[in-house]
């Protein structure tokens, strides 16, 4: 019978779901979590991390080839359940956790409710809170972009994805206006754009489940758990200025920031994020 870490695809049932996770590298356990919520874990492959790190990349239920729910049973606690439904079946006692953009959300989710499960916690390109400073932020970057000949039609892509419901066929398109909004700079690497374009694969269905507010701030407070916030310096989703208020919040957590990336810093600049990753396991391990 395989193990559960052993390297490749994994097909579980977990709380009653059938879920797919793949394994790949050799070292500390992390739990991969992608954002969206909605996309798939295609994007989130980071080979360089894999170098110092085992990383589980787990399809969130409804994602990738993950099982299909109706969209009131999609949300943050429900991954949160999933998470820790994979840890038992990991046979582990605590894991790392890396979370993505709205990954992230679901990695502090589960970090602020299981605190005693958690080796490592890496925060990537996300935010403490959904709530104003979130839109505040989103408005200010979406400014500063607006004088580029394709921010319009971006804007206008933004707006339609996150305000009516939308196919997967049309988020897909949608994805193609908008991606130029994430990336450190579109007119110099198009290229860039492209190649991640087309590791992305989103599901809208989990995208346009209920919003759930939060403000994880004051949990993340009380958690003692190494941490490790990493941040693209022109990242227009989940700004600098974010990932400020997560390392102000967790107590003696490191921050770096990717002076070269916007939203996808291990596509962006692999290296320096491999290696910010790999010096924050080797002086955590424990």
């Amino acid at each position: 019978m395989p193990h559960p870490l052993d390297a490749g695809p994994h097909h579980v049932t977990l709380n009653g779901a059938a879920l797919v996770y793949h394994v790949h590298g050799a070292g500390p356990v992390l739990v991969a979590l992608a954002g969206g919520p909605g996309f798939s874990w295609h994007y989130l492959r980071m080979p360089e991390v894999e170098a110092h790190a085992t990383l589980v990349y787990l399809e969130l239920v409804g994602t990738g080839a993950s099982a299909r729910l109706a969209p009131a049973e999609y949300g943050r606690a429900r991954d949160v359940a999933d998470v820790e439904a994979l840890r038992v079946h990991l046979g582990l006692d605590r894991i790392g956790l890396l979370g993505h953009s709205a990954g992230g959300f679901v990695a502090q989710q589960y970090a602020v409710t299981h605190p005693d499960r958690v080796s490592h916690l890496v925060l990537y390109d996300t935010s403490p809170t959904n709530g104003p400073e979130l839109g505040t932020s989103m408005q200010t970057e979406l400014a500063a972009r607006m004088h580029h000949a394709w921010a319009k039609s971006a804007a206008a892509a933004l707006d339609a994805l996150f305000s009516r419901p939308v196919t997967d066929e049309e988020a897909a398109a949608l994805g193609r206006d908008i991606m130029p909004l994430y990336v450190y700079d579109h007119d110099a690497s198009p290229e860039l754009t492209q190649q991640i374009l087309a590791r992305a694969q989103l599901s809208a269905a989990r995208l346009q489940a209920p919003r759930v507010p939060f403000d994880f701030r004051p949990q993340l407070a009380e958690l003692r758990t190494p941490a490790l916030v990493i941040v693209g310096a022109r990242d227009f989703i989940c700004a600098p200025r974010l990932a400020e208020l997560i390392a102000g919040s967790l107590p003696g957590a490191r921050l770096v920031v990717l002076p070269r990336s916007g939203h996808f810093g291990h596509v962006e600049e692999p290296h320096a994020f491999a290696a910010a990753i790999a010096s924050f396991l080797s002086k955590t391990a424990r």
